[in-house]
């Protein structure tokens, strides 16, 4: 199973997150960090990985890389995540960044 997704390329930061409805949060990274595992890779404006199975694509409208070579991405899954701020709908994807992981997962 794929899930295909398309993204504006508004948001940006060295930590992108994905919330999918059904699956949870997932905090992506073009760099190694603690707990997050290499998943998949970026290539411009694209971007894949597979966690438990399932395959993700994204499609932006801008370059997510820097450059047109592949480079790894690493993937953290909140399974359990949800958005909580007023009026979120749980039905839908929610994209967003953080300058710091720890804005993210706390300290």
């Amino acid at each position: 199973m794929t899930t295909t997704l398309q993204s504006s390329g508004d948001d940006s930061g060295p930590i992108m997150w994905m919330y999918v409805p059904g699956r949870g949060r997932f905090l992506l990274s073009l760099t190694p960090r603690s707990g997050f595992r290499r998943a998949g890779e970026v290539r411009g404006t694209s971007l894949r990985y597979i966690v438990d199975g399932q395959t993700y694509d994204v499609v932006s409208s801008s370059r997510i890389a820097p450059a047109t070579a592949a480079f790894n991405l690493y993937v953290l899954r909140q399974p359990s995540w949800k958005p909580t701020y007023q009026n979120a709908n749980l039905d839908t994807v929610h994209i967003g960044s953080a300058d710091r992981l720890e804005y993210l997962v706390g300290k």
